[in-house]
């Protein structure tokens, strides 16, 4: 891309619409339009560490324009009598916030420049300024893609995320390999005896029914194809390596429970209705969508610890909220920003996070595999919750919910009980596999006539 061409495609347009916003809308409050400036002019920063700019001294120049112009508008606002409040200049004692401002920005546009146009979020003054903003305009959508994107980076700074381990990392980077056969992942997991026994065990079970049972390592892995194996073999890693840790208020054990018995569900309802998305992709994702609530607990286990007893409910979106207004990210989120770094399918890490609003037609348009499985992992929740009281019978309210979200994904409402029984069957034989705890759960049970 040419320096011309990028900045009337990320530059120019930017700086009109900014201006002509600022032009039309009479200024307020200084305060807040210092604001404004700092974000408009961050939002851009942004866009060139996202689309990978190369010239990093055009994207500098752009910077420099957008600044310049929307300096220009301020410094009419602030200074030259638009409000009373702001028209007197600002006292010789006192630092011109406007200056103050550009100097910030022109701080991070250089750090641009001398990091070869690929940088993470500044951590100095321009970031606490968004973090600021967007508490202060939670309606603002980019405002909150920013403090998301800084909380993200703030989590992978504390360099204890859950991350993939050596075999995981392998299969991965052959999965992206389009000239990669599928025995050079067979001799990769050899070399693993525990994921090795894990994958057989997985490919034998009565809930994955192959025709034939697997003999090798080979059998059981051929049938999977590589965007299955890249999951599956990431989600059995994660549950070998992260059965303990340092938040206290974090049950592990219960975790994992919880996550067996999402893994189930979402491959067993899958396995009704063959719909776009393949069981043991299926069977991942019910695994892993969870991960974002122990990367919590790993990253930042004392904070964690203080928010889990606040939230003091069981209700999720509660969580996640709480999490939202703490910590500037939920779960689910932490979960997508995750995947996405891990390479994992774009469809995959969208139904993941946005699984607790698996309606929600602007980001999971109607027919697409994400919203499919979305809606899956959202049914998962209702399941895992009917079943998680141990020796309580399924009630009735919780019956009709089952029942609703289960039509939504084409499964029939009396169908609902054999489903729900077979679920609690599979569980049971998942815990054997991967060796997490079960207990026993009520069947579901309709009252005849």
């Amino acid at each position: 891309m040419t320096g011309a061409g990028m900045n009337a495609e990320y530059g120019g347009d930017e700086v009109e619409r900014y201006r002509g916003r600022l032009n039309r809308d009479p200024l307020t409050d200084g305060r807040s339009e210092l604001r404004a400036f700092l974000c408009e002019a961050a939002r851009l920063l942004i866009r060139f560490v996202k689309f990978r700019i190369d010239d990093a001294r055009q994207a500098t120049a752009t910077v420099y324009e957008l600044m310049k112009s929307l300096r220009v508008d301020l410094e009419i606002g602030l200074h030259l009598g638009n409000h009373p409040k702001t028209s007197a200049a600002p006292s010789p004692q006192e630092p011109d916030p406007v200056d103050n401002a550009v100097r910030e920005v022109e701080r991070a546009a250089e750090n641009i420049r001398e990091k070869g146009g690929v940088i993470g979020l500044p951590d100095g003054i321009l970031q606490r300024q968004i973090e600021q903003a967007a508490c202060e305009f939670p309606d603002d959508p980019e405002l909150a893609a920013m403090g998301k994107k800084i909380a993200f980076e703030q989590l992978k700074d504390t360099t204890n995320l859950p991350s993939p381990p050596g075999i995981a990392l392998k299969i991965m980077k052959l999965a992206d390999d389009p000239n990669a056969s599928i025995q050079q992942a067979v001799d990769v997991i050899k070399n693993d005896p525990a994921i090795s026994a894990r994958i057989m065990k997985y490919a034998n079970s009565a809930f994955v029914g192959l025709q034939r049972p697997a003999k090798s390592v080979e059998e059981a892995v051929r049938p999977l194809g590589y965007r299955t194996l890249k999951s599956l073999i990431l989600a059995f890693s994660l549950v070998s390596g992260s059965r303990k840790g340092g938040c206290p208020a974090f049950d592990y054990e219960e975790y994992w429970t919880e996550c067996a018995a999402r893994a189930a569900t979402a491959r067993y309802l899958f396995t009704l209705k063959r719909r776009s998305c393949d069981p043991d992709t299926a069977f991942a994702a019910g695994l892993l969508c969870q991960i974002g609530r122990l990367a919590f607990a790993t990253a930042i286990p004392k904070e964690y610890a203080e928010l889990l007893a606040c939230a003091g409910s069981d209700d999720p979106k509660h969580l996640l909220s709480l999490e939202h207004h703490t910590l500037r990210i939920d779960h689910n989120e932490l979960a997508g920003e995750m995947m996405a770094e891990w390479g994992l399918p774009e469809f995959f890490w969208q139904a993941v996070l946005y699984q607790s609003e698996p309606d929600n037609e602007q980001f999971l348009p109607p027919g697409t595999l994400e919203r499919d499985l979305a809606r899956a992992l959202f049914l998962t929740e209702l399941i895992w919750t009917a079943m998680k009281e141990p020796g309580k019978p399924i009630n009735d309210a919780m019956k009709e919910a089952i029942k609703d979200r289960a039509e939504k994904i084409g499964i029939a409402r009396e169908d609902c009980p054999e489903v729900y029984n077979t679920i609690i069957d599979h569980w049971k034989d998942l815990g054997v596999m991967i060796e997490v705890k079960t207990f026993p759960v009520e069947p579901w049970l309709e009252a005849v006539g």
